[in-house]
């Protein structure tokens, strides 16, 4: 599945961006400083994280979206949240504040 999207808030110089390979590391360490918040508590290795990541792909209606402000001429980001769609309910999940 392709999934692509971008949100900006210009007024903010606050976007949203669906979560790419390259941010897996990222949102590996940002879950697993903040795993006392979650179900999962586990650590999370460098494999389970693609391995997610590689199943999150493959869900229809399940959007990882990275939290991004622009700082110094570019985008950096500084949270992650997810979005998804389940038995015609919305969930939140994943929202993390990284930095």
């Amino acid at each position: 599945m392709n999934k692509k999207i971008t949100i900006i808030d210009n007024t903010n110089n606050i976007r949203l961006r669906l979560a790419e390979h390259g941010d897996n590391e990222l949102l590996r360490t940002w879950k697993n400083n903040n795993k006392r918040s979650f179900f999962y508590q586990q650590e999370i290795s460098p494999n389970q994280q693609k391995e997610w990541f590689f199943a999150y792909q493959k869900r229809e209606n399940d959007y990882i979206f990275m939290v991004e402000e622009f700082v110094d001429l570019k985008y950096e980001p500084i949270g992650c949240m997810g979005f998804r769609v389940k038995d015609e309910e919305i969930d939140l999940y994943n929202i993390i504040r990284g930095k």
